[in-house]
């Protein structure tokens, strides 16, 4: 998190900086001098005396101007002429009594060492442990401060859009009266239904809040099943309340997604799980799934019993017969349905099958019933349609050959976030505008003042509803196109599964304190 301000000439005040530095991490004036007092120390005793005792103090000069000033408290008085390197921390007796005629030989005293003693290079070494102190009481703040986001939706601003190689990487900021924070939206964390413009704000939902090398790294995204679900609970009162649980959820962020809903056993008898989500005319589910970019997005209801399940959640396609298919693959089922529905049980680039794979944790294979008679497949009637209409297309209660194996080919957060790191120090590159100096008043290990500059992050209200309830479109092919997507079906690895991201190997360097 940075503060900037803009260009000016005014010189910066021992109070101004005691209070900047302070106030990214939330440490009083004190905390800030004891800081750099043990930066400065620690520096000392490995350079110069291990026996050093240094003080750190603000004094007015005889202009009235405060200047920090750096004392050692035990220097050392001897009956010889000291070295150049020796003139920190010992001094000849001829020399102190000059300073104190009443200091021996063996004696300590109170001495200033002038900053501009030092060499360029333990100026250096200062700078670099006190940065690094204030970094680490910094991260502690943020994460203080900032860390219960992780988990929740939250509206952004976009601050920048960089792409490199094909690949987008979006800059957001919250800002409030606290102060502000910056976060990172990687490529395939971005639904592609929800347009970026900088400038705008965006709902998302935080992957990730965790301290880095430079500061705080916060990972956000608008493709997350949690947002879906976080949007459910909000928007759902009998979700909220607990009467209705969401069993599973499976997305293809931006295009369709599939829910498994149930209520539970305390319920009242009169509540419906699925109408309860869609609404009077659909006026819940469209208010989400305006949220998510037009999103469409099917209610199943949920059955402890796997083959209902998977019945259930192959719909709008009616189900004339399932049946586990004894290989290799755990969960492999054949579903076979009416002639037309086929088309509607694999959907649009075999969204539906995907969906419905992905919400049962199972491999689906899809016949028709001309397909599963052709191969003598004795069909057991026992699906959610009549017999007499197994040629015929029969909406269900619920709302050629393709395979899918579990639903998503799973997808790791690394291999997401893989060159994450470099297209944030290309967006940095483009984007961002370097730092000030630091001013020629001050030792070279003092940052330059900055001045806050947030505004209160305005919410945006969203549509409440559409003018209509979204539902699938009919999709309509030949036998040819059909048989060409039995035989090239394959998962797509831009739409693979969210839900196991392991967070601990991120390495995303996040706005420096300074």
């Amino acid at each position: 998190m940075s503060i900037k301000k803009e260009k000016t000439n005014e010189k910066l005040t021992i109070k101004d900086f005691f209070e900047l530095v302070g106030s990214r991490a939330d440490l009083s004036q004190k905390e800030v001098m004891d800081t750099l007092l043990n930066a400065i120390t620690l520096i000392f005793n490995n350079d110069f005396d291990p026996n050093a005792k240094l003080d750190l103090v603000i004094e007015k000069s005889e202009t009235g101007e405060s200047k920090i000033k750096l004392y050692i408290l035990n220097k050392l008085v001897t009956d010889y002429d000291v070295e150049e390197e020796e003139k920190y921390y010992s001094m000849n007796v001829e020399n102190a009594k000059k300073i104190n005629p009443s200091l021996e030989v063996n004696m300590t005293f109170k001495d200033e060492i002038p900053f501009e003693s030092f060499s360029p290079s333990i100026f250096k070494k200062i700078y670099n442990v006190f940065t690094q102190s204030m970094k680490e009481f910094s991260k502690e703040y943020l994460i203080s401060k900032y860390g219960n986001l992780k988990g929740q939706i939250i509206r952004m601003k976009i601050e920048g859009i960089n792409i490199t190689n094909n690949r987008r990487m979006v800059s957001l900021k919250l800002e409030n009266e606290n102060g502000s924070i910056e976060a990172f939206m990687p490529d395939k964390l971005q639904n592609p239904n929800i347009e970026m413009v900088i400038g705008d704000y965006v709902e998302v939902y935080v992957e990730d809040v965790k301290p880095d090398s430079r500061g705080l790294r916060v990972i956000v995204s608008n493709t997350s099943n949690e947002i879906l679900k976080k949007l459910l609970e909000l928007e759902i009162p009998e979700i909220a309340s607990g009467n209705i649980v969401i069993n599973a959820i499976k997305r293809i962020p931006g295009i369709r997604s599939k829910i498994a809903v149930s209520k539970t056993s305390f319920a009242p008898d009169g509540i419906d799980p699925m109408g309860a989500i869609v609404g009077q005319k659909g006026s819940r589910i469209n208010k989400i799934s305006d949220r998510l970019g037009g999103e469409k997005i099917d209610v199943i209801l949920f059955d402890t019993n796997l083959e209902k399940f998977i019945i259930n959640s192959i719909s709008p396609a009616s189900v004339a017969h399932i049946s586990k298919i004894n290989d290799e693959a755990n969960n492999h089922f054949l579903v076979v349905v009416p002639d037309l529905d086929n088309t509607k049980a694999i959907g649009k680039a075999g969204q539906n099958v995907k969906l419905a794979a992905g919400l049962t944790e199972t491999r689906l294979d899809i016949l028709s019933v001309t397909q599963a008679k052709e191969k003598g497949i004795e069909l057991l009637n026992n699906g959610n349609l009549d017999k007499s209409n197994f040629g015929n297309r029969r909406p269900s209660f619920s709302r050629t050959r393709t395979e899918f194996n579990n639903g998503h080919r799973s997808t790791s957060f690394n291999s997401i976030m893989e060159d994450f790191d470099k297209e944030v120090e290309t967006y940095k590159t483009n984007i961002l505008t370097l730092q000030d100096k630091a001013p020629e008043d001050f030792p070279s290990f003092l940052p330059k003042k900055n001045t806050p500059n947030s505004k209160n992050n305005k919410s945006i209200e969203f549509p409440q509803s559409f003018s209509s309830f979204n539902t699938q479109k009919e999709d309509t092919f030949s036998m040819e196109d059909l048989a060409k997507i039995n035989s090239d079906f394959e998962t797509d690895s831009d739409i693979a599964s969210y839900d196991d991201f392991d967070m601990n190997n991120l390495d995303v360097d996040g706005a420096d304190w300074d």
